[in-house]
């Protein structure tokens, strides 16, 4: 079997050359103690590269592989630490990679050069997918939340099973295209949708991208931004409730269903902002609720939106039993309505909203309705009024870009006029 070159030969020169990055590296079969032939300092040459490359100065500290290979000397502390480190954004371990000297970066690139060698046997896809996930896990709570963590590692789950046991040096723009043709027959079939099908590519490259900045692949693949390995998601009709349709449900509702029909109509609430709204979020002597979105609080640009309270809904509020707790609604043990939870690594998502409401639909016979189209019915209502422009900002949506610079922000007395205008559509006089 033909070994690898990662270098390129030069007769005239004697020595290897190599473009890497836009830097230009050579070395002398001199320089190598090799007989200056081809054949012969060959594997001189592919050692010497990977320690140079290993050990080029990094404008970030290298705090994974460092930890990686504190784990293989049997240091899990110190590897700990350096994960930490990571994560905060801080120096690895108390240094600065860049005030490390020549010959220390040199030190360690040898032993990065060294690791990377011991692994490869056990480097395949499965393996290091397993340690993406781990690393991410890292940022529960800080940059991702559990549930998109839940998501990514499900994703590359299936991406594994799809791939098999390759080394993940076999991972090139081959398998990319590869899964990419598996995902669109998926939709074809009706087994994925286009949404879910977006997002589990998304993964797949995010892991690539993973792979290739720790070294784990020599090159990223040519055709990863490539627009025919993409999927795109096709805007899809939404299914909304008349106006006749909603007053029919809320005049049998009663209790804590009709105050949850009446959170999604009056400000546009889905099931998890319901369950996250805090009492630090509700002025009930103002008759306000202040705050951003559950879903788009991250994204830059979303506003902090003052709702006007109906009168029905400052009503049923006012019922609920008094609680020092920081969440308006919470179950009989404190705990949100709406949460994930993970276990030994394993996901449990408990919706208590949704869950009644679909006990209550039963009950009452009621059919192909979910609280979501109350929100939808509400929004609709406004795009189809003369408050259209204020549409965005109902539903706490930050502004898509340089095309919507004249996002429409209403002073609150504005807004309030229309918040009193859809109560009166979907209540009467309020």
């Amino acid at each position: 079997m033909a070994v690898k070159e990662l270098m390129t030969w030069i007769p005239k020169r004697q020595g290897w050359i190599k473009n890497y990055r836009g830097k230009i590296y050579t070395v002398s079969a001199r320089q190598l103690k090799a007989y200056p032939t081809k054949d012969d300092s060959r594997e001189a040459a592919n050692q010497w590269w990977e320690t140079k490359q290993a050990g080029l100065t990094l404008t970030t500290f290298p705090h994974n592989r460092m930890a990686d290979w504190y784990e293989a000397q049997g240091d899990p502390e110190t590897a700990k630490s350096l994960r930490e480190d990571g994560a905060k954004g801080q120096l690895g371990h108390g240094m600065d990679w860049m005030g490390i000297s020549e010959a220390g970066r040199a030190v360690w690139g040898e032993r990065f050069r060294q690791l990377k060698k011991d692994q490869k046997t056990n480097n395949t896809l499965k393996t290091c997918i397993d340690r993406f996930t781990d690393y991410k896990k890292q940022f529960i709570g800080v940059k991702v939340s559990l549930g998109r963590w839940d998501n990514l590692r499900r994703y590359l789950s299936q991406f594994s099973d799809f791939c098999g046991s390759i080394p993940i040096e076999n991972l090139n723009g081959s398998v990319l295209s590869s899964y990419h043709a598996h995902l669109t027959k998926q939709i074809k079939a009706d087994k994925f949708s286009e949404a879910y099908a977006h997002d589990s590519l998304a993964a797949v490259k995010q892991f690539v991208k993973w792979a290739w900045e720790n070294n784990l692949v020599d090159e990223l693949p040519r055709n990863i931004k490539a627009s025919d390995i993409s999927i795109t998601i096709e805007a899809q009709e939404i299914k909304t409730l008349t106006l006749d349709e909603i007053k029919g449900i809320l005049a049998v509702g009663t209790g804590s269903i009709r105050l949850y029909n009446l959170l999604c109509l009056n400000f546009g609430f889905t099931t998890i902002d319901i369950s996250n709204l805090k009492r630090s979020e509700l002025d009930l002597k103002r008759r306000v609720i202040i705050r951003k979105r559950t879903k788009t609080k991250k994204d830059k640009g979303v506003p902090t939106v003052e709702y006007a309270l109906w009168d029905e809904t400052v009503r049923l509020l006012k019922q609920l039993p008094p609680t020092d707790k920081t969440y308006v609604f919470i179950n009989g043990n404190g705990l949100q309505l709406v949460r994930r939870e993970l276990h030994d690594d394993k996901i449990s998502r408990v919706d208590s909203i949704a869950k009644d409401f679909q006990k209550w639909f039963t009950l009452n016979k009621i059919k192909d309705v979910s609280l979501k189209q109350f929100r939808s019915a509400a929004s609709s209502l406004i795009a189809n009024s003369e408050y259209a422009r204020y549409y965005d900002y109902y539903l706490g949506h930050a502004p898509r870009g340089i095309g919507e610079r004249n996002y429409a922000v209403p002073n609150n007395e504005v807004f309030s006029q229309l918040l009193t205008w859809l109560g009166g559509q979907i209540l009467g006089a309020n």
